[in-house]
């Protein structure tokens, strides 16, 4: 089931169709993203962080990974990981981020950033990323046993919900993927709502249908980040219709122990 499901996966279309130009979500996302760690950095682990089914994409790790001493990026396909390892290696068939690492130094307070200071954020990133692993989020340890609560922050965008079509897999994915977060860490989940399938090319993929109270029972239930959410936020996203959702929701989640507000 799962060969014949990504066996239709190609993730040069998916870049074209969601990332092209700086999407309304990728755009709320970045934002979100600057703000809280803007807000919280002191209070933070910046060893190192985990982009967990981070997918062909790279529009998380350019906005915060400079803050970080190592990046970690991991997901199922290799055919994802492939086009990262490309725009490390800088080649020139690779995606171009360009535009979205242009937005993020506008949210930093960059109006107009030259080609240099584009080039040099990308360079920064570049040399921060340690390792392309691979992960399969089904497992109870999805990287296997020697990773578990290794990393002081894990982000996963749009990987769980995206995934299976079924809510009690969701759920047990979410558990999953966040026992990679190291004691006192930070886990940054984002989440599709209210969308059973995603659209790439006219190709369908499967989405679990949550709620935004389905997200934040499950915080609350079973993740053991007790008082955990530090932000759960719904934005809207009607732009996105024709694909196949008009909303998702970002939540930051403390895990017991850490201090912030």
């Amino acid at each position: 089931m799962e060969q014949e499901l990504w066996g239709k996966w190609n993730p040069k279309d998916y870049l074209e169709e969601y990332h092209a130009e700086v999407a309304v979500d990728a755009k709320k996302v970045i934002e979100s993203l600057i703000g809280f760690f803007n807000e919280n950095m002191s209070k933070i682990d910046t060893s190192a962080i985990l982009d967990f089914g981070c997918g062909p994409t790279l529009y998380g790790m350019l906005s915060i990974g400079h803050l970080f001493k190592e990046i970690y990026l991991a997901d199922y396909l290799s055919s994802n990981l492939t086009q990262i390892d490309a725009w490390i290696k800088n080649h020139k068939e690779s995606f171009n981020w360009n535009q979205h690492t242009q937005f993020v130094l506008n949210q930093n307070g960059c109006t107009t950033p030259s080609i240099g200071q584009i080039a040099d954020r990308e360079d920064a990133i570049r040399a921060k990323i340690k390792s392309l692993l691979t992960c399969n989020a089904k497992e109870p340890d999805p990287m296997g046993r020697l990773f578990r609560e290794s990393f002081p922050v894990v982000i996963t965008l749009f990987c769980a919900d995206s995934i299976t079509s079924n809510k009690d897999e969701w759920k047990a994915i979410v558990k999953n993927i966040s026992s990679l977060v190291a004691p006192k860490g930070i886990f940054i989940v984002g989440a599709l709502l209210e969308c059973q399938s995603y659209k790439v090319k006219g190709k369908s993929f499967p989405s679990a249908n949550i709620s935004a109270q389905d997200f934040e029972d499950l915080i609350k239930a079973g993740l053991g980040f007790p008082r955990e959410c530090v932000n759960l936020t719904v934005i809207n996203t009607p732009e996105h219709h024709s694909l196949g959702y008009e909303k998702f929701s970002l939540a930051v989640i403390k895990k017991l122990g850490t201090n912030l507000s």
